[in-house]
């Protein structure tokens, strides 16, 4: 989802200001990184709650 979302939203406007390609891959990939932690965290989310036995 973030390659399809952020990293075409970004290379449109990476081609348009006619940057080279390494740089986007760089700008993009640490941002799809980020995405990954923050879901590898979220889905090892304990929900606390009510008791279930």
């Amino acid at each position: 989802m973030g390659i399809a979302i952020y990293g075409t939203q970004t290379l449109s406007q990476a081609l348009y200001e006619a940057r080279p390609i390494g740089l986007w891959l760089i700008d993009a990939g640490y941002v799809l990184i980020g995405f990954a932690i923050m879901g590898a965290i979220i889905g090892a989310w304990e929900k606390r709650g009510a008791a279930t036995e």
